[in-house]
């Protein structure tokens, strides 16, 4: 029989940098660059929440569950909607009970790419697979995916 732990899964979609900006003193603005990049979370508005699961069904292999969720986004560049840029992702606090990926790519503390050519300005959509082995603990599972984008 199937050990039939429960996980609870929440993913916060963010930005690397959105951290440091907080713990940064107050400056005084100054525009940004016109290469400026950002990316918008078209759906889930940045937080991704794939319930609790159990060992069983049909998202049950053998040794392991995987969960999968498909996020849409947007690169942008101030002033400009031409030309591609390179999408990068990152676990910033990985939960060593799971396994994440992001169109393929497992996810680590290094950045991997995930996509060479965004096309700026398009939304462009990608699978997150959360992998579970039945092995782990019961407990939520909270990890931050971080996201880095730069011109080509």
């Amino acid at each position: 029989m199937r050990q039939a732990n429960t996980i609870a899964m929440l993913l916060a979609l963010s930005l690397g940098a959105s951290s440091i900006a907080l713990a940064a003193p107050r400056r005084r603005a100054v525009a940004p660059p016109a290469d400026e990049l950002t990316i918008t979370f078209v759906s889930r508005a940045g937080l991704l929440d794939l319930g609790s699961i159990a060992h069983t069904g049909a998202n049950a292999k053998r040794d392991r569950t995987v969960r999968s969720e498909t996020i849409q986004l947007r690169v942008d560049r101030r002033g400009s909607s031409r030309g591609s840029a390179s999408l990068r992702a990152y676990l910033m606090n990985p939960d060593t009970r799971c396994a994440i990926r992001i169109d393929g790519q497992l996810l680590g503390i290094a950045p991997v790419i995930i996509d060479p050519l965004v096309p700026i300005g398009a939304v462009t959509s990608h699978r997150i697979d959360v992998e579970v082995p039945i092995t782990a603990a019961e407990g939520p599972l909270t990890t931050s995916i971080g996201w880095e984008v730069s011109t080509n």
